[in-house]
């Protein structure tokens, strides 16, 4: 006797076929979903649940609302629609529906906003001469990006110019 996840899993099949029949065989739909014809014959026989039951008002209502913006996800259609048609959906209903006519919501990477540097007026007091003739006269600093598996890293090195030897370094957290 196969388990229930299994068993919800086959049944939430069933109904994408019960779907799209009209388009494809009932032969087809079986195959490319790895259920049995006989078993989807069945649960026709059966009588279909209720509760479950596929829903033409219900996914028209869930296609326009998602053609309407198609950023929304589960909870912004829900929400949609509740305020048009005040229609109360669970997010599972909604999720079903959007799963069944293939929708996905355009994940958007959030911009980060840093704010301004004020123009500060510091004199170029190198101009471009980096030689130097004793030590400490001169440094430079260098920030360097490191990728690593747990983030991006900052090297910040102060460097003096005399005989090129690193004075100090700063490695930033992984962010």
């Amino acid at each position: 006797m196969p388990s229930l996840p299994k068993e919800r899993l086959t049944k939430a099949y069933y109904q994408i076929i019960e779907m799209k029949r009209e388009k494809y065989s009932v032969k087809l739909l079986c195959k490319t979903l790895g259920c049995s014809r006989s078993g989807y014959y069945d649960w026709i026989k059966l009588g279909r649940p209720k509760h479950k039951a596929f829903n033409e008002v219900i996914n028209q209502m869930v296609k326009e609302m998602y053609e309407a913006d198609d950023r929304r996800g589960i909870r912004s259609v829900r929400m949609h629609i509740k305020a048009a048609y005040g229609i109360i959906l669970t997010n599972r209903t909604v999720h079903r529906y959007m799963r069944i006519n293939d929708f996905k919501a355009t994940v958007r990477v959030k911009q980060r906003s840093y704010p301004k540097a004020s123009n500060h007026n510091i004199p170029n007091v190198v101009q471009r001469d980096f030689t130097t003739n004793k030590p400490n006269e001169k440094w430079s600093i260098d920030i360097s990006y490191i990728f690593r598996r747990d983030g991006l890293s900052y090297l910040c090195a102060i460097k003096d110019l005399y005989d090129k030897s690193i004075i100090a370094w700063q490695l930033s957290r992984p962010y």
